[in-house]
């Protein structure tokens, strides 16, 4: 599964990720992305991890397209996980080796890291659903 829900009016991408992933998926929130970039020069993203099953070679190509396209792109990334210590450790990598700033949440933190990401509290009734799988 993958959802993306965008928030036109502030900047803010809300991905949520688990199951199988797909080529289709990546390229179903690409044009928003690349919109979000043009509008803010730099996006913050909230990224929902649930229990990842597989991912088709694919979508892997696919993703590492997009972390090098994008790479200076971001701005902050909220990585919400259920605790996972590679999770975890994967964020804090991150945030060393990119420009963005990137911080891991646990489920119970949702809200907190959906206000972080934003940098202000979001406005809930103004989302836009912009891919599901």
């Amino acid at each position: 599964m993958f959802n993306a829900v965008d928030y036109p009016d502030q900047n803010l991408l809300s991905l949520t990720i688990a199951g199988h992933l797909t080529k289709e998926d990546y390229a179903g929130v690409e044009p928003t992305l690349a919109a979000k970039v043009k509008r803010y020069g730099k996006v913050n993203v909230y990224l929902e991890i649930g229990k990842m099953d597989d991912a088709t070679l694919p979508a892997l190509w696919e993703e590492i397209k997009q972390d090098v396209k994008h790479f200076t792109d971001f701005n902050r990334a909220a990585i919400v996980s259920n605790g996972n210590a590679l999770l975890k450790a994967a964020a804090g990598v991150t945030n060393t080796l990119t420009p963005a700033e990137v911080k891991h949440f646990t489920e119970d933190q949702k809200a907190e890291a959906l206000r972080w990401a934003l940098g202000a509290d979001p406005t809930q009734e103004e989302t836009k659903q912009i891919y599901n799988s």
